[in-house]
């Protein structure tokens, strides 16, 4: 298993730091339940061990000055109001949209 810290250094390492990072945080209960509740199964990578890894791993992200951390048990429409609400601040931060502009 990957360290946040290793898999942060692996991408800056050829990336730049993205504008935004949006982290839709579950617990993996709640996502293997949503699995199960569409009908479907777990694929191999959605074992609880592996889910609660790869949650404490985004959660370390969350600190990061670029990075937003959206509660997903919320209904779809809060957890789309909030990721839109995030990316329109991003973009008004960066003068790619004006506070004004018609969306």
């Amino acid at each position: 298993e990957l360290s946040a810290e290793q898999i942060r250094a692996d991408n800056e390492a050829f990336a730049p730091a993205p504008d935004l990072l949006l982290i839709l945080d579950l617990p993996p209960e709640t996502g293997l339940a949503r699995i199960g509740a569409r009908g479907d199964r777990p694929n191999a990578f959605e074992a609880l061990a592996t889910l609660q890894h790869c949650r404490e791993v985004y959660r370390s992200f969350a600190g990061l000055a670029y990075a937003r951390l959206i509660d997903a048990t919320a209904d779809l429409d809060q957890v789309t109001a909030k990721a839109s609400a995030a990316l329109l601040r991003a973009l008004m931060a960066r003068r790619l949209l004006q506070a004004d502009a018609a969306i």
